[in-house]
């Protein structure tokens, strides 16, 4: 989520990275989250972002597994 008026900088979002690589005769894609050390939230509160994140990431790329298995 990004607020309005509020640029993302190192102390209020992490750093995605996707990485697409050939593997084979399809493309292996990686996606990296980093940043949440610097993040500057409380420690609950920190634990909690990275667990949405996390399961947020397990959704999405399922939705796009799913996507890419039915392309012909």
């Amino acid at each position: 989520m990004r607020l309005v008026g509020v640029q993302p900088h190192e102390g209020n979002a992490p750093l995605v990275e996707f990485t697409l690589a050939a593997e084979g005769v399809g493309t292996r894609l990686r996606v990296t989250e980093s940043g949440f050390a610097v993040l500057r939230k409380p420690g609950r509160d920190k634990a909690a972002y990275i667990d949405t994140h996390d399961k947020g990431w397990d959704v999405h790329l399922a939705s796009l597994r799913n996507y890419v298995a039915r392309q012909p």
